[in-house]
């Protein structure tokens, strides 16, 4: 069915941001791109309000321009997994009634926001006048943003570290817990959709 190759995709979309997420400079920091291709975590709930926002509004709402330029809880993966995969998302998606069709607009709403921002952060660093690839590689230069090439070559061990960090803060020892008694599995990451130790195993990769 759609709702099956949907969520395939949607699978091979989170597989890609998990295996690039560690990088947390350049064009993916550029007008907030990384907590727009996925707010998480999400204490809050942020998610879940944005999604309610968003199926109350206007179609105009979900327009390209003006959908990439709202709340960025509701902009990226963990949106799009909440309404793939959340209990009863697809009852909700396959109803036939207008909550349905509003569903699968906001769907595609949502896929084509992040199409749009992996082709701008894809075309920011390889192409252009002065793709970042170019900016890293004249690390020192006289009109360089890196005053040393060891300041590049930082960006990247912090990377690197945070990714650890990220796991070990985040996608493990908060949904663990001290305990089994104490473990909170609802905290992982994307275990709405299962992938949440498949997610880890990506991220240390």
């Amino acid at each position: 069915t759609a709702l099956v190759e949907m969520r395939r995709r949607y699978g091979a979309a989170s597989d890609a941001w998990q295996r690039i997420q560690h990088v947390r400079f350049g064009p993916i920091e550029y007008f907030s791109r990384s907590a727009r291709f996925a707010f998480w975590p999400d204490p809050r709930n942020s998610v879940g309000r944005a999604l309610e926002d968003l199926l109350k509004a206007e179609p105009a709402a979900l327009e390209p321009d003006t959908f990439g330029r709202g709340n960025v809880a509701g902009q990226g993966l963990p949106a799009l997994e909440r309404l793939m995969f959340a209990d009863g998302a697809e009852a909700a998606l396959m109803a036939g009634d207008d909550g349905a069709r509003r569903r699968c607009v906001l769907v595609a709403a949502i896929a084509r926001n992040l199409a749009r921002m992996a082709a701008d952060v894809h075309r920011e660093w390889v192409g252009g006048d002065r793709p970042f690839l170019a900016v890293l590689a004249s690390a020192g230069a006289a009109d360089s943003p890196y005053q040393h090439p060891r300041e590049a070559v930082l960006d990247f061990v912090k990377a690197l570290h945070l990714a650890v960090e990220l796991v070990s803060d985040h996608k493990l020892s908060r949904p663990l817990g001290a305990s089994v008694q104490a473990a909170r599995p609802r905290l992982a990451e994307a275990w709405r959709s299962g992938r949440s130790l498949e997610n880890v195993r990506l991220d240390l990769a």
